[in-house]
């Protein structure tokens, strides 16, 4: 059986190797005192073309019925990416 063990400052990763070659990995967490996450940078890349003002119309039901709920592919977008940004921290 192979073995490996390497850890970070936080995290301990084992990988084992059983004799019928099936593979384990193991990833462990140390519980951190101070749980202020760190600063983060964030790149976000938004498509802002002319198709992304096409309606976001969702089918009903799952049928082929399109209903146009008065919203744009780019609405979509902003809406997803500022609740991203609003979930990261609190």
């Amino acid at each position: 059986m192979n073995y490996i063990e390497t850890s970070t400052s936080h995290l301990k990763f084992d990988v084992q190797l059983n004799v019928d070659n099936m593979l384990k990995i193991s990833i462990t967490a140390e519980e951190v005192d101070d749980l202020t996450p760190p600063p983060v940078d964030i790149l976000a890349v938004l498509d802002i073309s002319a198709s992304m003002s096409n309606s976001a119309a969702g089918r009903n039901d799952g049928t082929t019925v399109y209903i146009d709920l008065g919203y744009s592919l780019l609405d979509l977008l902003k809406h997803a990416t500022k609740t991203i940004i609003k979930t990261m921290r609190p």
